[in-house]
């Protein structure tokens, strides 16, 4: 299975109720409460343990950092759809931390939550804890180069993560942005990673795209 690769750093970030309510005055959006935890001490990470490396090697060493630092008490908070997901976490939880795609962060800081009144806001705490790369996927032994996707795209079929993951975003705002010829792909949103590679496996889609540290432990990896 061919693989296009290049790098995304990972960055934390974290809200606090100042800079919330300076920009998002009022109550909490209805459309947004079911958002709100009573838990205070939340890491958002990524997808389940098993196959996020966000979830499964990064999140246990924060929340072990933010004890050494007396901040003990922080939990993860369970599978998230990813980094859209996680800017609008620490939005409405201010005192949560989560993990993120640093080119999806940026762009979401200060934008429009869809349907809400409210504004992305956080601030970045860490920038620097860990690269990503950028997964094109295929069986097919008839794209030698990224130019041979791009030249084809609009015969293509491209399997990515939900709209809320940092995958959708960096193949729907920023390659797409970068490559106008992506735009003629037919996009689908299947989950996580492994239900990606699946589907390309199963020949359900031609190609699967997908932003992850390189883990050769990880099963996505073995599939």
């Amino acid at each position: 299975m061919r693989k296009t690769i290049i790098s995304i750093a990972i960055v934390a970030v974290i809200s606090a109720p100042g800079l919330t309510m300076a920009a998002n005055e009022g109550a909490v959006p209805a459309s947004l409460k079911e958002h709100v935890s009573s838990d205070k001490k939340v890491v958002w990470g990524g997808g389940a343990k098993e196959t996020s490396s966000y979830s499964g090697k990064i999140v246990p060493v924060v929340i072990n950092e933010l004890a050494s630092e007396r901040l003990a008490g922080y939990q993860w908070g369970g599978p998230s759809e990813g980094t859209v997901m996680n800017a609008m976490k620490v939005t409405v939880n201010p005192t949560h931390l989560a993990l993120g795609q640093a080119d999806i962060l940026q762009a979401l800081n200060g934008q429009s939550i869809p349907g809400t009144t409210w504004t992305y806001q956080f601030t970045p705490v860490q920038d620097d804890i860990a690269d990503e790369c950028l997964y094109m996927v295929t069986k097919s032994p008839h794209y030698e180069t990224w130019g041979h996707v791009l030249e084809n795209a609009w015969d293509i079929k491209i399997a990515t993560g939900g709209e809320q993951s940092g995958s959708f975003g960096t193949l729907t705002k920023v390659l797409m942005d970068r490559y106008p010829a992506l735009k003629d792909a037919e996009v689908s949103s299947v989950g996580s990673s492994s239900n990606i590679v699946q589907s390309v496996i199963n020949g359900n889609t031609n190609f699967g795209f997908f932003v992850m540290r390189p883990d050769p432990e990880n099963k996505v990896f073995q599939m």
